[in-house]
């Protein structure tokens, strides 16, 4: 069943208002942020019902990742501007909503971005192609002392051509990172990109550590690769696609999770949570107890969208069956933890709100 808990921007508002809407947990606390078209502004807005705006220009907003640092929140917003990218970070700090720093990609750049918190900092990732047909994973380390752009590190390894980069935050201070390494593979089948998932361990600097890590023995139709790590375990998951599935979190193929021991390597070799008779559609999310997590995603019943929970142990093996979870309308948890994720909700105008499920084990 639902909480109550919402949050909110304007309740009242007709119409597709606001673009590219992104729910964060700090903590005990909800932020949302979106791009409100009407006012061109950068709105964030808490559980508190704390609302704080900024200016944002003309350009439509493609992405946005809002990210704790200290008592403070960072929110990286992300647009096309003359056909490069354009990347611009915020600093919310109680009612105020100040632009610290933007910066100017590379044209026809990927516009996606991933962010985790870092010990007395934060970290955002972006994949770039410096050079036609391959990519790597660039990276800031923001503090609270930023103004300005902070120096860029390249997190992935040089020979990946490395694409679609997810970090989460780890419990030594800094964070793991992962990300799919894209494969030349003569196929016929359109919409295919084979990919290895590649996994590295980030200092509390911001700086990679050790080398990067390979999960997968041969390289196939890699996508919508999701993290979470905690003090009690490690979880990686993925769709795995066949040759004729779309890309791009469309529907079909499976999903895949494993767990990672303290050196990140796979502890064991990937279970698969969803038969080959059902259609996963859209991401993946997981939380956690303790030892356990629930890994959830979403699958298509005809023109219904359901979403679907499976816990997993410490080794990633599974347990139990899946089971349906019709009162969470299609969604997955974007925060909270196994026993109280925590469920987004749309207004009449597109704005974002949360519910709060209460998910007994």
């Amino acid at each position: 069943m639902l909480g109550s808990a919402t949050i909110g921007a304007d309740a009242g508002v007709e119409g597709e208002r606001y673009e590219a809407p992104v729910l964060a947990a700090l903590g005990a606390s909800t932020i949302a942020a979106m791009s409100d078209t009407s006012s061109r502004q950068l709105v964030v807005v808490d559980s508190e019902r704390q609302r704080s705006v900024a200016s944002i220009g003309r350009e439509p907003i493609q992405a946005l990742s809002v990210v704790a640092m200290g008592d403070s929140a960072l929110v990286f917003a992300v647009a096309t501007q003359q056909r490069a990218r354009w990347q611009r970070a915020f600093l919310r700090d109680g009612a105020s909503l100040r632009m610290l720093a933007a910066q100017r990609g590379l044209a026809d750049d990927s516009l996606g971005i991933t962010t985790c918190s870092l010990r007395d900092g934060a970290l955002v990732a972006w994949d770039e192609s410096p050079t036609e047909g391959s990519s790597i994973v660039r990276a800031q380390r923001w503090t609270a002392a930023t103004q300005t752009n902070p120096a860029t590190v390249t997190l992935s390894a040089p020979e990946h051509d490395a694409s679609d980069p997810v970090v989460v935050a780890a419990p030594d201070g800094g964070a793991i990172l992962a990300y799919l390494a894209l494969q030349e593979v003569a196929v016929e089948t359109a919409n295919q990109s084979a990919a290895d998932i590649i996994v590295r361990a980030i200092n509390p600097d911001g700086t990679p550590r050790g080398a990067a890590i390979n999960l997968t023995s041969r390289p196939k139709t890699r996508f919508g690769v999701t993290l979470h790590s905690t003090a009690s375990g490690r979880w990686i998951a993925w769709r795995l696609a066949s040759d004729s599935d779309h890309e791009g979190l469309g529907d079909g193929g499976r999903v895949a999770i494993v767990a990672l021991g303290p050196d990140l390597r796979a502890v064991r070799s990937p279970d698969y949570l969803t038969d080959l008779d059902r259609v996963p559609a859209g991401r993946i999310a997981i939380v956690s107890e303790g030892a356990t997590a629930d890994v959830y995603w979403t699958e298509r019943r005809g023109d219904d969208v359901v979403t679907v929970r499976r816990s997993v142990a410490a080794d990633g093996s599974l347990i139990g069956e899946a089971r349906e979870e019709p009162a969470l309308d299609g969604q997955v948890p974007f925060g909270g933890d196994a026993r109280r994720p925590r469920i987004a909700v749309w207004g009449r105008g597109g704005e974002p709100g949360f519910a709060i499920a209460d998910c007994p084990r």
